[in-house]
């Protein structure tokens, strides 16, 4: 699993310089399967992880409400057929 997750930071990491997109920070849980390695991904591009406090439920809620409202108001009323349609509908 540990592999697997690191092959697609590689290729979230690969995607983004082929878009031309710099990010300045990886907001990620503290789950077992982020290891050094996967850290170690995006250390040359600059971008900073940042991982989520120990033990706060609520630390997500921002990013899920986004998440809801996203689904709610753009996608349910919407057939996405590929990627470059979805990432035009969420710009």
């Amino acid at each position: 699993m540990v592999e697997w997750v690191t092959q697609q930071a590689l290729n979230l990491s690969f995607d983004l310089a082929e878009q031309g997109r710099q990010a300045k920070f990886l907001i990620r849980d503290r789950d077992a399967k982020f290891t050094a390695s996967f850290d170690e991904v995006f250390a040359p591009e600059g971008i900073r992880n940042i991982a989520t406090p120990i033990r706060s439920p609520r630390a997500n809620a921002s990013a899920d409400r986004f998440i809801g409202i996203v689904r709610r108001e753009c996608l349910s009323r919407m057939l996405v057929f590929h990627r470059r349609q979805l990432e035009t509908v969420l710009s």
